[in-house]
């Protein structure tokens, strides 16, 4: 079995967080290495109350284009390469409802994986937040 693949994105740092430094239990729960005055490490598990310091986006197991690994909030582009009637690109977000992937394209509607194929990375949620605002908020009422 594959281990699970992750990457966690700090509300209060405003940047992606050093992956090696979180892991997740088999609980589910979410802990990160502190180290005392020493030096050592020892785990500590996140508290409820600082949870919303930490968006977990969890891998796809899909790889784009050019190779990168596909990961929950990330947006795509597909340029439509074999359908040379379309003129413009579509845009496609990556959504995690209710334990399964859901890409969603800019004009919200939902498809299956087999759609990712010949797209590419251009951004994610967070660090491209006025590129999503645009292409996809509108669908989320937020």
């Amino acid at each position: 079995m594959k281990p699970l693949k992750f990457r966690i994105f700090g509300t209060k740092e405003n940047k992606y967080l050093t992956p090696d430094s979180f892991y997740i239990d088999g609980n589910g729960d979410l802990f990160t290495d502190l180290f005392d005055e020493g030096g050592y490490s020892y785990p500590y598990m996140i508290q409820d109350w600082q949870i919303n310091d930490y968006i977990i986006e969890y891998s796809t197991g899909i790889l784009d284009k050019e190779g990168k690994e596909i990961y929950v909030g990330d947006i795509l582009i597909f340029d439509y390469e074999d359908n040379a009637s379309e003129s413009s690109p579509m845009y496609i977000y990556i959504r995690n409802l209710k334990d399964l992937f859901y890409f969603e394209e800019s004009f919200g509607a939902y498809f299956d994986s087999g759609r990712i194929v010949g797209s590419r990375i251009v951004g994610n949620r967070y660090e491209n937040p006025e590129m999503w605002m645009y292409r996809f908020g509108h669908h989320e009422g937020k």
